[in-house]
């Protein structure tokens, strides 16, 4: 069984994730995939393992893996592709949504970041200012941080990080590598309370970022 999951509020994306597959769950970010591999996560069996439980994060960001998927849609185990970005225009997407009409082991399910929870202008503009000036787009951070939420702030930005797949493909994955981190670390007990310490050092580091691509 084969789900894929994307949309902004990525972290109901994997709330839902974690509830479908249960406790003991392998992660695997896509980025430590090779063509090799791929096969045997999807297909391969072991003696003592009839079904893996797995969740695989950004499979699409990697498109010589993604090509691949129409044929490991069979696979035995049950799978959750946590996507930061669908590119809904690509074959391998319309092929998958053709499958899926007559294919009960894959679903697809979108995320939707609730409205009213962040200012997307503003949260927009600081990104963009991140990448030459971070020390006052977390200056600017600061202003709003009290009538928006960290959560939805990471999925806009996450958004915006996507947008520049297309031009510069390098950045955006160091990009959405920082804010995959973040993420999980805004999850974790020690952070819960002060995520927004968090979200300001992301905003220092891509500035470094942006200057190596």
């Amino acid at each position: 069984m084969i789900y894929i999951f994307d949309g902004e509020d990525r972290k109901k994306a994997e709330q839902k994730a974690r509830m479908i597959l249960g406790g003991k769950i392998e992660i695997i970010d896509a980025d430590n995939i090779s063509l090799a591999e791929l096969e045997s996560i999807f297909l391969g069996v072991t003696f003592f393992e009839a079904e893996r439980r797995i969740l695989i994060k950004d499979l699409f960001l990697k498109k010589d893996l993604v090509e691949k998927l129409p044929n490991l849609i069979n696979t035995p185990h049950k799978i959750v592709l946590l996507e930061t970005k669908l590119d809904k225009r690509g074959a391998v997407y319309k092929e998958l949504v053709k499958l899926a009409k007559t294919n009960s082991e894959i679903k697809f399910e979108t995320f939707a970041a609730a409205e009213q929870t962040v200012d997307r202008n503003a949260v927009f503009r600081i990104f963009d200012l991140a990448m030459t000036d971070g020390r006052r787009a977390v200056k600017n951070l600061q202003t709003i941080e009290a009538d928006n939420d960290p959560y939805a702030t990471i999925g806009a930005w996450t958004k915006k990080a996507c947008d520049l797949l297309e031009r510069n493909p390098k950045k955006a994955r160091a990009v959405l590598k920082e804010l995959a981190k973040i993420d999980v670390l805004v999850k974790s007990t020690d952070f819960s309370k002060e995520p927004w310490t968090l979200l300001e050092g992301f905003l220092l580091r891509i500035a470094k970022v942006s200057t190596e691509f």
